[in-house]
């Protein structure tokens, strides 16, 4: 599932995370010749403006570019789970879910973003879906303080991978 768009974000969200490290390593090294020196703001601060300036937009693109990785993943996501090839043979770790899947698979469809809510994931199951030409791998993990909910995560993804979040009790027995 992981198209040249989240490539292209992903190594957009790197490239922004690399130049936000160094712009913040100039801005210190700037700012402490500007602290040392004792200068006036008569030209002497556009070095530090410029390397402040850097940062921060530096670090927006980081986040933007991470926000439209997750949200052209779940558009993904959802597209193959309407594909009649692609929702089909639903494993969990390797083994068949068998009369949970539809379920699972309903439940997918309704995939969504969510601010934290000072929980983490805990259990993890590796679930795949589909015919080898649009094969779906995703790592769910449960809710560590609501057992119905599942982070959703794309394994290929930078920065941790989460895509979504689903409620499901499909999983309830494993």
């Amino acid at each position: 599932m992981t198209s040249r768009a989240l490539i292209a974000l992903d190594f957009i969200a790197r490239l922004a995370g690399i130049v936000a490290i160094i712009a913040l390593l100039i801005f210190v090294m700037t700012a402490s010749v500007c602290i040392y020196k004792h200068r006036k703001a008569n030209g002497t601060t556009a070095p530090l403006r410029l390397s402040l300036a850097t940062v921060i937009l530096s670090v927006f693109l980081l986040f933007a570019a991470s926000y439209l990785g997750a949200t052209v993943a779940r558009r993904q996501l959802i597209a193959a789970l309407l594909s009649p090839t692609c929702a089909q043979g639903v494993t969990i770790n390797e083994r068949s879910l068998g009369q949970s899947s539809k379920q699972l698979m309903d439940a997918l469809k309704n995939i969504h973003w969510t601010l934290g809510h000072h929980s983490h994931p805990t259990t993890r199951f590796t679930l795949t879906f589909g015919e080898e030409s649009c094969r779906v791998s995703l790592i769910l993990a449960r809710d560590s303080e609501n057992p119905h909910e599942y982070w959703i995560f794309l394994p290929a993804r930078w920065m941790g991978g989460e895509i979504g979040r689903i409620n499901t009790i499909s999983l309830d027995g494993i």
